[in-house]
């Protein structure tokens, strides 16, 4: 069980890699690197609802379901890579996601939050390319 919490935060964290180079790369090819650079200070999610509406004049609703799971993404994200070290007994732990693990849910939950924002993203912008998602849906078969 150990080992496919490790796998989870692998995933967890590379999911929200790719959400972050995602936009940047779909704001940098749609915009210039001497203009994107402005833009590249905001933070990821903000980055997910403001790209779109410079490129396109449109943006991901704020509240919608593909920028909360954007947004649960990126707060676990920044739980396990800056997690704060505390003690703790053995013995008294029954819940591994209070320790900052990631659990199996929460990779199935990055990888949906991928898939939903650059969904999103394609209902305001066409060109952007979504067939590359479905590839492996069921990637996460134990």
């Amino acid at each position: 069980m150990l080992e496919v919490r490790h796998f989870s935060i692998v995933s967890v964290i590379f999911s929200a890699l790719t959400a972050e180079a995602f936009i940047n790369h779909y704001g940098i090819t749609k915009t210039s690197k001497n203009y994107f650079k402005y833009l590249d200070r905001l933070n990821l999610v903000d980055k997910w609802i403001i790209v779109p509406k410079v490129v396109t004049g449109n943006s991901i609703e704020p509240g919608s379901h593909s920028i909360q799971c954007l947004n649960n993404l990126v707060g676990l994200r920044n739980k396990l890579v800056h997690y704060k070290t505390r003690k703790v007994s053995i013995e008294t732990i029954d819940d591994w996601e209070s320790l900052g693990m990631a659990s199996f849910d929460d990779a199935q939950n990055g990888i949906e939050a991928i898939r939903l924002s650059v969904k999103a993203l394609n209902k305001i912008d066409e060109s952007v390319e979504t067939q590359w998602l479905d590839n492996g849906s069921n990637l996460f078969m134990f």
